[in-house]
């Protein structure tokens, strides 16, 4: 796939990266060429027997590991069945530490990535042989990409990493990042075809409006305007007094949409909704800056009661993404979908 390619691609440039970049720690400087050395020592292989063998690996093809070791002042090469393998012990641990603290810190994204690049080139071709924690730090990574306009590479390492995964609320977790990946790096069809299997997959999952949000942008930015409006309803329609992600960008987009299709008593409660729950304009979407009704003179509107009261009012079960049954019954009484 596209962005599997992408990754790939990249893993050059941060190898030149890790061979001259120096970094420094709590006063120490690290020079990354070593740290690159360190993990490609020795490793130690648990076998199902309870045995244990250690070396450099010398070859991988997923199904036979060729292991060298060193014997009485020379070496020779064992091969053990990817089966008979219990746990890989990989070295370099201890400068886990140094990556998590520059993960932290914004001007140091460059060394951060090199030293995620470093372990993955280690350990990537291992997953199989790691449990949920060890495989924690290409978690790190592709959240860390996602959030450094590295989306695609985000993607990328999700795929890698996924089947691995079995806790099913960080599986979640990911599908959403795969999604915001998608939508972030500008791959629009494979966006909208996650965002549709997020909904599907949600079931009665209220904590979140992530795929609505995205799905009803996607509409809005092909000026869908009547199927962005219903989209961005869904999650309003089972919103409650509990927070809900996300469902600040769904009233923006409702509101928004509405504003295009000439809804204004629409618009007007929604306005009055989004401001009853404390929720504010997200500043993220720009393209919807100029619809932002938070902005302008609010006097026109109900008091903040009246519109909490608004809240509490019932609503119809939704039915998938685009239709009028979709709306709360207090929106229902004011439009209809033509």
């Amino acid at each position: 796939m596209r962005y599997i390619a992408y990754f790939f691609k990249f893993i050059a440039g941060i190898a030149a990266l890790t061979a001259t970049t120096f970094c420094t720690l709590y006063g120490q400087s690290i020079n990354l060429r070593e740290v690159r050395s360190r993990l490609s020592q020795p490793i130690v292989l648990l076998l199902e027997n309870g045995q244990q063998r250690s070396g450099v690996i010398n070859a991988w093809d997923g199904e036979t590991l060729s292991l060298r070791i060193d014997i009485a002042g020379g070496s020779a090469s064992m091969n053990f069945a990817a089966d008979a393998i219990r746990d890989i012990g990989f070295t370099g641990s201890e400068y886990l530490p140094m990556l998590y603290e520059l993960e932290k810190n914004p001007s140091r994204s460059n060394e951060a990535f090199a030293l995620f690049e470093a372990f993955y080139q280690q350990r990537g071709r291992y997953l199989r042989y790691m449990d949920d924690g060890e495989l924690g730090i290409f978690v790190r990574y592709a959240r860390f990409c996602l959030t450094h306009e590295k989306p695609l590479r985000a993607v990328a390492v999700i795929e890698v990493i996924r089947p691995y995964i079995k806790d099913d609320a960080l599986v979640r977790s990911l599908d959403e990042a795969t999604l915001m990946g998608f939508f972030l790096g500008e791959l629009y069809e494979e966006a909208e075809a996650q965002a549709r299997l997020w909904i599907k997959s949600a079931g009665y999952d209220r904590s979140s409006a992530l795929g609505w949000q995205i799905l009803a942008q996607l509409q809005f930015l092909r000026a869908a305007h009547e199927d962005a409006m219903w989209t961005a309803l869904n999650p309003i329609a089972f919103a409650n007094n509990l927070p809900i992600e996300h469902l600040g960008a769904c009233y923006a987009l409702a509101i928004s949409a509405a504003t295009e299709t000439r809804h204004e008593a629409i618009v007007e409660r929604l306005t009055k909704e989004m401001q009853a729950r404390g929720l504010d304009w997200p500043s993220k979407l720009t393209i919807l800056a100029k619809y932002n009704p938070l902005n302008k003179d609010s006097s026109g509107f109900a008091e903040e009661a009246t519109a909490r009261t608004a809240l509490a009012d019932p609503i119809q079960t939704p039915s998938p993404i685009d239709s009028e049954i979709a709306l709360p019954t207090r929106l229902q009484s004011n439009t209809s979908k033509p």
